[in-house]
């Protein structure tokens, strides 16, 4: 709701011409786009449920090399250039299911984290080159302000569906605090787009990858996932493959 809010006052402020996104061919289309965002999302958080921070930044990762080869392919000189790159990268993602399924044995949920994952990722793929081309007709404000009002739609959607079949529980609702959260989620997501017009998908999910990095030293400070040790080790081995790629 906040996020819709926030990026809606700057939709119709800074949008430049509100009867082009208005149009209805023009919403359908941006619309179904942000759905493809959405069960990116959906897919993400049910991998948190039962998978790491160093498990998604693998996924980001390997996604990040996928874009990056593909958008860049016409720059290789031959395809053996690329070799040690793709061993690296290959023996790292290849080490990292190795030790993951070992230590799942016969339970289901590391296997369940891998699925939702990837499936996110791949959701994610899609959603930024879509994007990529429609920052060419319309505004970053246009686009992510559909992006945030398909959110709230598709989500109130399922909230409703859950409610009706879920026991009622009364928790307060601290809107305060959910206001907060919302403000930097917002400049970030438009933020995210407007950086997205100027470069290209590659970058986009280069950048993207700060975030989680980050986010796997500070669980490492702070004694969250040192137990993740052989996953650092397929990711350090992944890291140093997209190194070797020179682009």
């Amino acid at each position: 709701m906040f996020t819709t809010l926030f990026v809606g006052v700057l939709f119709v402020v800074y949008s430049k011409d509100l009867g082009l996104i208005l149009e209805g061919y023009n919403s359908l289309k941006i619309l179904l786009v942000s759905s493809i965002g959405f069960l990116g999302l959906c897919l993400l958080v049910k991998g948190f449920l039962y998978g790491s921070l160093i498990q998604f930044c693998v996924y980001i990762l390997l996604t990040t090399s996928i874009v990056g080869l593909v958008s860049s392919y016409k720059y290789f000189l031959s395809f053996y250039e690329i070799i040690p790159s793709l061993v690296f990268i290959g023996l790292g993602y290849l080490y990292f299911i190795v030790v993951h399924t070992k230590e799942a044995g016969n339970h289901n949920h590391p296997v369940k984290s891998h699925l939702y994952f990837i499936a996110a990722q791949l959701l994610f793929i899609v959603l930024v080159i879509q994007q990529y081309e429609y920052l060419a007709l319309f505004e970053a404000v246009d686009i992510a302000f559909y992006q945030e009002f398909t959110v709230l739609l598709l989500s109130s959607i399922l909230l409703l569906f859950k409610k009706k079949n879920t026991p009622q529980v009364k928790t307060p609702i601290r809107w305060r605090e959910f206001a907060l959260i919302a403000l930097p989620i917002s400049i970030a997501q438009l933020s995210n787009l407007q950086g997205l017009q100027l470069t290209n998908p590659f970058y986009e999910k280069l950048f993207g990858l700060l975030g989680p990095l980050l986010s796997v030293v500070l669980a490492m400070i702070f004694a969250k996932e040192r137990h993740q040790t052989k996953t650092y080790v397929a990711f350090v081995m992944m890291l140093i493959g997209y190194y070797l790629l020179q682009i």
